[in-house]
């Protein structure tokens, strides 16, 4: 199980790394991206949920994946 569990959180680091990227062109949020799901990351996603209108938790959910995908500035 640790062979696995390493690579969902290896995964997991790339997908936040690419969240960060996005982030930091959205709303530019100068995050450093370091696959963290921090405080400062999730302070980013609840101004961009914001910015679209979405319920703001700080979590990356589909509705944020959603808005990301038809985002544009």
């Amino acid at each position: 199980g640790d062979v696995y569990k390493r690579q969902v959180l290896k995964g997991a680091k790339r997908e936040i790394e690419k969240l960060q990227k996005f982030l930091n062109w959205a709303i530019g949020s100068k995050l450093d991206t370091d696959g963290k799901y921090g405080e400062k990351t999730e302070d980013a996603v609840s101004i961009f949920q914001s910015k679209c209108k979405l319920k703001i938790d700080g979590k990356f959910g589909a509705k944020s994946l959603k808005a990301a995908k038809l985002f544009s500035k």
